[in-house]
Formats: structure tokens, C-alpha cells, sequence
């Protein structure tokens, strides 16, 4: 069986990427770990592209937005009511005006993609204020429900969030961008 089909050898495999990227850059001139995440972010992107020299080449930031059940069920569990989700994916389509997303992306050459998967509101008629980032409108349902009694989502929710999150990926991965 490849290394391909073989979800074993896969993991095996980014292990070893890992170790390796690990062990590089403890050898750089710095104490090891010093950079704390940095490093360990490092170390992942090794992993992920399978090289000690990985390269972040149109890099895209990609923010998927939904309420929870179990905070719509019972407001204690968040310090914020369900509303701020939908002020915040407001706020984020808005651009750099509002957003600290996307002050961080222009910053950085990051394109934005902020997308409604199950916001308990109606946003569909939000749209991105702002050319640094886009807006999608994905979702599944208004929220899951209560995954403290039941199911957040069924079978076929869950199939559907991940079919429409892929919808979203695979074309800003297409696009070009190398780090998603």
C-alpha cells in the first residue's frame, strides 16, 4: 500500500517531517524554542509541505462563523449573547475599518475569506466593505442545537458544513494560495 492510501504511513510520515523540522530549527542561532509558537507554527508548516524550507506564497486566512447550540440554549455558557456572532462576521466583512483580522491581513499580504456557516441570524446581506476580504454565505442552519441533549448536527448537516466547506477552500487553494 502507498504512503498515499495509507493513512498510517501518512501520519508516520508527517512524524518524521516534524522531528525533522524540529530538530532544524534547534539548531539555528537562538536557544531552542525560544520562539515558543512561532516555532511550533513553523515546525507544522514543515510537516504539512514536507520540506525544512517551506514557502508561504499567497497565503489566504479562512474564518468559518456559526453559533453553537448549547450557547443558544443556555447564555451563561459564553460572555457574549448569540447576536455578537453576527456583529462580529459584520465587523470582519467590514475590512480594515472594524476588523483586527483584517488589519492584520492587509498588513501581511493575507487574503481574508470569512465565511457564514451557521450564524443563528439572517446575514445574507452582508458583503465584504473592504478588497483585502471576501465574504461567503455557506450556512448549514441557523446554529447546531444543544449538544448537551442531543446531536449538534445530524449525519447529513455535518456532511453538508464539510461539502460547503471544502466549496470554500478548494478554490482559494486553485487561486494559488500555498499556505490556507
Amino acid at each position: 500500500m502507498s504512503d498515499a492510501s495509507d493513512p498510517d504511513a501518512r501520519r508516520a510520515n508527517r512524524a518524521e517531517h516534524l522531528r525533522a523540522a524540529e530538530a532544524r530549527l534547534d539548531l539555528l542561532a537562538k536557544p531552542p524554542g525560544a520562539l515558543g509558537t512561532l516555532e511550533r507554527w513553523a515546525a507544522t508548516l514543515c510537516a504539512a509541505q514536507r520540506t525544512l524550507r517551506p514557502v508561504v506564497a499567497d497565503p489566504a486566512a479562512l474564518i468559518f462563523v456559526g453559533d453553537h447550540g448549547a450557547k443558544l440554549a443556555d447564555a451563561s455558557l459564553s460572555p457574549y449573547p448569540a447576536h455578537v456572532t453576527a456583529s462580529i462576521f459584520r465587523a470582519l466583512a467590514a475590512g480594515t475599518r472594524w476588523s483586527c483580522a483584517a488589519v492584520f491581513g492587509q498588513a501581511n499580504d493575507v487574503r481574508l475569506v470569512v465565511v457564514d456557516v451557521g450564524i443563528a441570524a439572517d446575514v445574507s446581506a452582508v458583503r465584504a466593505a473592504d478588497a483585502i476580504v471576501e465574504v461567503e454565505h455557506r450556512k448549514v442552519a441557523l446554529g447546531t442545537r444543544d449538544f448537551r441533549r442531543e446531536a449538534a448536527m445530524t449525519a447529513a448537516q455535518l456532511d453538508e458544513a464539510l461539502s460547503r466547506g471544502s466549496s470554500v477552500v478548494a478554490p482559494v487553494a486553485a487561486s494559488g494560495a500555498h499556505t490556507v
